[in-house]
């Protein structure tokens, strides 16, 4: 069964979601950092830029979704799958597309969390794949030079 919910930061679950990110993008986790080294997300995450949600298959922690207030916006940083998951066809958990889902659906919680009242949720897709996604999800193009996908909410 998925199940969401809010990720509370801390030096255990910014390492995991690096894990998981790099899982997703198909990066060599270990030959792509060494000990130490803070990456732009692991800094941005524990200096609270990022409100994030997960999604848990049988307790494991599959996907992610990293969310900011940038251009005065519900604004989805990053929002990445575990890569045997992506195109799941046999188990039909559409995993990305429903934390997508319940990442709108709490907006409140958002709103709370940066102290701002949102009208749009945008994001900038970075792939023709992605932007087929989010089309299909109902955003549209709102400004083409910088690439960048709304949603009224």
């Amino acid at each position: 069964m998925l199940t969401f919910q809010r990720i509370d930061i801390n030096d255990k679950t910014i390492a995991l979601l690096g894990k998981l990110r790099y899982d997703a993008y198909a990066i060599d986790f270990l030959n792509f950092t060494t000990k130490g080294t803070e990456t732009y997300y692991s800094h941005e995450l524990k200096n609270k830029k990022y409100l994030v949600y997960g999604a848990y298959l049988a307790n494991e922690l599959v996907a992610a979704c990293y969310i900011s207030d940038v251009f005065n916006s519900l604004y989805i940083e990053q929002i990445f799958v575990k890569k045997s998951l992506q195109y799941d066809q046999e188990n039909n958990l559409h995993i990305g597309s429903n934390l997508l889902k319940f990442v709108l659906k709490n907006r409140f919680q958002i709103e709370e969390y940066f102290q701002k009242k949102f009208q749009v949720c945008k994001l900038s897709p970075g792939s023709k794949e992605a932007q087929m996604f989010y089309e299909k999800m109902g955003f549209k193009l709102a400004n083409e030079q910088m690439d960048i996908f709304e949603k009224k909410i």
